[in-house]
């Protein structure tokens, strides 16, 4: 880690611990679920992979949420049976599992998030006949070894899978298997991604780059305009928060004008990774 991203991290953690402080004496478990409840049915992906239609033309007809799931799922879609077991990590409020159960048609889905408000709002709202949702966090408990077809996950934080990630997903999986990746990283750990994943045993099947995807569709008037719709449909608290937190929210939705949004593609990019367990472990 250089001393620029050092310095980036300690300004990141340290209010983090505060505000993770405050956040337990109110009774929460952690930040993240402070954000599922006040974004509950406004934000429902939570994530920055919103693909214009017109960039992925085999796509066309679905709506932007969706392409991003389905342009994940076709790099490996030679590799998965008709019938998988398929696993999620980290889901949010659960609509991507929907898209991924609706395209994929699964014998069994499992999606897990370590947020209990996101789970809950899922197991409420979401369609549980096509999806297991399940508060827990990736481990070796999740399912018997040998016993999966895909693991996925979409935007699960920076730093994910890490390399004891990418040992538990080859655990996982049966051989053949595939851990699909979508999410933004530095191109150093773009690359640690490729080094874990080889040292647990995975074949890099496909990386692609869909950055200028993404910074299109966040940069377009499209977003902006379904940024604000879902802004204006909140309670009355959200002027509120939008003024006092204006330049966190721009951050972390990746708004153009925002620090995040000019690292894309610059010193951060959005990459799908294919990774595929050619042996037995």
């Amino acid at each position: 880690m250089n001393e620029t991203e050092h310095k980036r991290d300690s300004l990141i953690q340290q209010p983090e611990k505060w505000i993770s402080k405050i956040i337990r004496l109110t009774g929460f478990r952690n930040p993240e679920d402070v954000i599922y409840m006040l974004t509950q049915g406004y934000f429902p992906y939570m994530n920055y992979g919103m693909f214009p239609v017109q960039l992925s033309e085999k796509f066309s007809g679905h709506p932007e949420e969706a392409v991003n799931y389905l342009q994940l799922f076709e790099l490996g879609r030679s590799f998965y049976p008709k019938q998988a077991d398929i696993l999620e990590i980290g889901c949010g409020f659960g609509y991507g599992a929907q898209l991924v159960a609706g395209a994929a048609k699964p014998k069994t889905l499992l999606s897990i998030d370590k947020s209990q408000k996101a789970i809950s709002y899922a197991i409420r709202y979401m369609d549980t006949q096509k999806v297991t949702y399940r508060h827990e966090a990736f481990s070796d408990r999740i399912a018997p070894e040998n016993s999966l077809d895909v693991i996925y996950t979409v935007e699960s934080g920076g730093k994910f899978p890490r390399e004891e990630d990418f040992e538990t997903a080859i655990r996982l999986l049966k051989k053949g298997g595939i851990f699909l990746i979508a999410n933004i990283n530095t191109r150093e750990g773009l690359e640690n991604k490729r080094r874990f994943a080889a040292k647990a045993g995975f074949t890099c099947h496909a990386a692609q780059d869909v950055t200028p995807q993404v910074k299109a569709y966040l940069s377009s008037d499209k977003k902006m305009a379904s940024f604000n719709a879902s802004i204006n449909k909140m309670p009355f608290y959200a002027p509120v928060l939008w003024r006092l937190f204006r330049s966190s929210i721009k951050e972390f939705a990746r708004l153009p004008g925002s620090k995040s949004f000019d690292q894309l593609g610059v010193s951060e990019f959005y990459y799908h990774f294919c990774f595929i367990k050619t042996e037995d472990k």
